[in-house]
């Protein structure tokens, strides 16, 4: 069975411009929680309606979102995904490691800022015992699915921007599909050299209750699914050999 791995970071820095979190009306999917005590805990399930048994202040710490600390990642060629993700995506290092493992071997770790503080992070590991010289860092062809099961979209902005950033991509030689309309967002789809399926997005709208509300949309294929992007090729051999 596959397992997802997920953290919470924070960021250390104080704050500047003092407590902007917005307070989720109703937690999505009809998922609230039935209770929340300080000697119980919190306990999820379906129950509409329901409120949690906070004061206000806690409500609203506890319902606030904040987006993305990082994305964590791993690569078999740390020096070719950085070429790809600082030369080709303009994506700022931020932080870069060498970690020492004391069974033996070495991790490579770097962070990329993709805006907003929100980062992209990759790990190389060399000679860590258990862990294999060769696996399939792209994720969907090693799990065997199509291309759109695992994947990961930064944001253009705007309809100009994405068309911008496709235009960019194709014209340093990125395999890039035009732009997809999904109704609520536009997308154009490629890959980076490890074969990780990537995407810039857009909103063209806003979203309402009906977006939300789970339903027959439309039909596709596998083709689709696969974004039409099974012929394309990892980037490796367009990038730069410096940046």
């Amino acid at each position: 069975m596959a397992k997802c791995t997920l953290a919470f970071y924070c960021d250390a820095r104080p704050a500047t411009n003092g407590t902007t979190s917005q307070v989720l009306s109703q937690a999505r999917d009809g998922l609230v929680p039935l209770q929340s005590t300080k000697n119980k805990g919190n306990h999820w399930g379906a129950a509409p309606g329901m409120k949690l048994a906070l004061p206000q202040e806690q409500k609203e710490a506890y319902m606030s979102t904040k987006g993305f600390s990082h994305i964590g990642l791993s690569t078999l060629d740390l020096d070719t995904t950085r070429r790809f993700y600082e030369g080709i995506l303009k994506f700022g290092v931020v932080r870069y490691d060498t970690i020492t493992v004391k069974e033996g071997g070495q991790i490579r770790h770097i962070f990329f800022d993709t805006g907003r503080d929100q980062l992209i992070a990759f790990m190389e590991a060399r000679g860590v015992p258990g862990v294999p010289a060769w696996y399939d860092a792209g994720i969907n062809r090693g799990l065997g699915v199509p291309s759109s099961f695992n994947h990961f979209a930064f944001e253009a902005g705007s309809e100009a921007g994405l068309v911008d950033k496709r235009n960019e991509l194709r014209a340093m030689g990125v395999d890039v599909t035009d732009v997809v309309d999904h109704d609520w967002a536009k997308s154009i789809y490629f890959q980076d050299p490890n074969g990780i399926q990537l995407e810039y997005c857009c909103l063209t709208r806003d979203v309402n209750a009906d977006d939300a509300r789970m339903q027959y949309r439309f039909d596709t294929s596998i083709r689709r699914l696969n974004l039409d992007t099974a012929a394309m090729t990892p980037t490796r051999a367009l990038m730069p050999s410096r940046i």
